[in-house]
């Protein structure tokens, strides 16, 4: 699954945190049960003995773009299930008959040019947001 010396990147759960590892030891363990293989990496830190992949309390990617990736999916779906929940909120509390979501908006991941955005503030207020490529 994994080679030694490759080099891989770990979502930690607990500390919103990317951890670069090295693959430095592989141990295949084979019994009547059937065969499990574990790997061992180095952290940063070199100091401390490697460390069972198995013990990381998180994702494991092979590389950063799928990293990015996983990290951009989780906090859309974080950002719409809060979106909906302010939505159904204002429904209950406000006797308004619909509130607008817009589950499809984009926005540019790497703009290229200085861009000017108008953001409504409400009561209103217009801000201008200069988005710099």
């Amino acid at each position: 699954m994994y080679k030694i010396g490759q080099v891989l990147h770990l979502v930690l759960q607990n500390k919103m945190k990317i951890l670069p590892v090295q693959v430095v030891e592989e141990i295949t363990k084979k019994t009547f049960g059937g065969e499990k293989t574990q790997y061992f990496v180095s952290t940063p830190d070199k100091s401390k003995e490697p460390i069972n992949l198995d013990d990381f309390d998180g994702q494991v990617f092979k590389n950063l773009d799928e990293v990015r990736s996983f990290l951009l999916e989780n906090i859309t779906q974080n950002i719409n299930k809060m979106i909906h929940r302010s939505a159904q909120i204002a429904k209950e509390c406000f006797e308004v008959a619909e509130v607008q979501e817009n589950e499809n908006f984009t926005f540019p991941l790497n703009p290229t040019s200085e861009e000017t955005i108008q953001v409504d503030l409400g009561e209103g207020k217009v801000g201008n947001l200069r988005i710099k490529g």
